[in-house]
């Protein structure tokens, strides 16, 4: 539903290699595997700003529609703070009428941001 907010929602940022990489921690882990597939979306950093993405491997279907959703995260860091936007795009994997071309599903994000350093 619109203008819902869900709490507690932990993700964990890495670059320690290159590229960057966001996992979904906790049960929503388990959410994310059952639905997309997958719980970790991979990019690139560009300042303060990040962008990652996650292909879909399940399918899901509606009515005679088969689809997979991918996942691009947007994103801006601010001292303490990180926000941005998830984007869940259908991908119609059957070639049937009936999905919708490229529906796009929109999730803000905001949280704090913590450091913590490896010995």
């Amino acid at each position: 539903m619109a203008g819902n907010t869900i709490n507690g929602i932990h993700f964990q940022i890495t670059q320690d290699p290159p590229p960057v990489q966001g996992t979904v921690l906790d049960g929503w882990r388990v959410a994310m595997l059952l639905w997309l597939g997958r719980d970790t979306f991979i990019g690139k950093v560009n300042g303060n700003s990040f962008n990652m993405t996650l292909a879909g491997t399940n399918a899901l279907t509606n009515g005679n529609c088969t689809y997979k959703l991918n996942a691009t995260m947007n994103g801006d860091t601010n001292g303490g703070t990180i926000n941005g936007t998830i984007e869940y795009t259908e991908v119609n994997t059957n070639n049937d009428p009936a999905c919708l071309p490229g529906c796009i599903t929109r999730q803000a994000f905001t949280g704090s941001r913590t450091s913590e350093t490896c010995p």
